[in-house]
């Protein structure tokens, strides 16, 4: 069996795979382009889209400049992941990634590990995959189920399309999932 895997916790995981990560830009003007321009998108789109957890998070609190520094800080702490870990964290990236790896082994018997991190906090599934809730709470407990259930849906998805892309490539019926 060709064995890949899909994830960035190489310190635990790298034994046994022929194949294990994923591919980093190779070339100075590719890598330029991500770090200067499609990284801080991801970053910005990233904070953009989970600053309502600060919202959120304060009104449990007693307003003070220290515990809203302290909240802020909490939050960026949160929310600050590496360079690389951008897009291996995103499920269509990690999906994307599997089915090239798939396409690479052509025939071949393999064994692929995708690590899905989607659904692991702070659930940053895009908005679209969320529930569309008719009563609309600034409840925190609800407004996490909900950005959760984006996150699940969203995996969900782009599983989905792991398994479509399979059948389509007539190996489904030879795979274990």
């Amino acid at each position: 069996y060709h064995t890949m895997a899909v994830d960035w916790m190489a310190r635990w995981f790298t034994r046994g795979f022929d194949y294990y990560g994923y591919e980093k830009e190779r070339f100075f003007l590719g890598k330029l382009i991500y770090y200067l321009f499609k990284l801080p998108y991801i970053h910005i789109k990233y904070m953009l889209s989970n600053i309502s957890l600060l919202r959120l998070y304060s009104k449990k609190r007693k307003f003070s400049l220290r515990s809203a520094l302290e909240g802020l800080s909490g939050v960026l702490k949160t929310f600050r992941f590496t360079f690389e870990l951008a897009r291996i964290q995103d499920a269509g990236f990690v999906t994307d990634l599997g089915m090239d790896l798939i396409r690479k082994s052509q025939e071949n018997p393999f064994f692929l590990f995708l690590h899905y991190w989607d659904t692991h906090t702070p659930y940053n599934g895009p908005r679209g995959f969320r529930p569309e809730r008719k009563n609309k709470s600034s409840d925190l407990k609800e407004h996490l189920i909900d950005i959760y259930e984006g996150a699940v849906s969203y995996a969900d998805y782009h599983i989905g399309r792991l398994m479509d892309f399979l059948k389509k490539e007539g190996r489904l019926d030879n795979t274990w999932i």
